[in-house]
C-alpha cells in the first residue's frame, strides 16, 4: 500500500518492520489500552493549499479503560452502554490549538498572521 502512496520500496520495508516490531512488543508484554481520549475537532485550511493547517480540539476528555471484561481480547474498549463512574473520566477544561506549517523552497517564514496568532 505504501508503494501506491509514492514511497520507495525501502521506506515500505522499514515501515513494515516497524509495524511488526510494535505488534511483537504489544503481544509479548500483553499490553492493553488503559486510557481513551475523546475530543471534538474543528479543522481550518485554505482549499487546495496545505501551507497552513489549523485544528482546534475542544471537549477533551480522558476515559479510563481499566477494570472491565476484555472478552478474551476480542474487545479493546469498555461497553458504551454502561455508565462511567465519576472517577473514570477526566475532562480537560481547555481547548488545544494546533498549527501545522508546510514551508518549503524560498519561503521558509510563516505568514505574519500565523506568527501574530501564535504570539497572542
Amino acid at each position: 500500500m505504501m508503494n501506491t502512496m509514492g514511497s520507495t520500496q525501502s521506506e515500505a520495508d522499514e515501515w513494515e518492520l516497524l509495524v511488526r516490531q510494535c505488534t511483537q512488543v504489544i503481544s509479548s508484554k500483553q499490553l492493553v489500552p488503559t486510557m481513551r481520549t475523546q475530543y471534538m475537532r474543528t479543522a481550518f485550511q485554505i482549499p487546495f493549499d496545505a501551507t497552513v493547517r489549523i485544528s482546534l480540539d475542544t471537549n477533551l476528555c480522558m476515559i479510563s479503560e481499566r477494570g472491565y471484561d476484555l472478552k478474551n481480547n476480542t474487545v479493546w474498549h469498555r461497553d458504551s452502554e454502561k455508565a462511567l463512574a465519576y472517577n473514570e473520566i477526566t475532562r480537560f477544561p481547555h481547548a488545544i490549538l494546533e498549527i501545522k506549517l508546510e514551508l518549503s523552497g524560498e519561503n521558509m517564514t510563516p505568514p505574519k498572521w500565523v506568527t501574530d496568532l501564535q504570539n497572542s
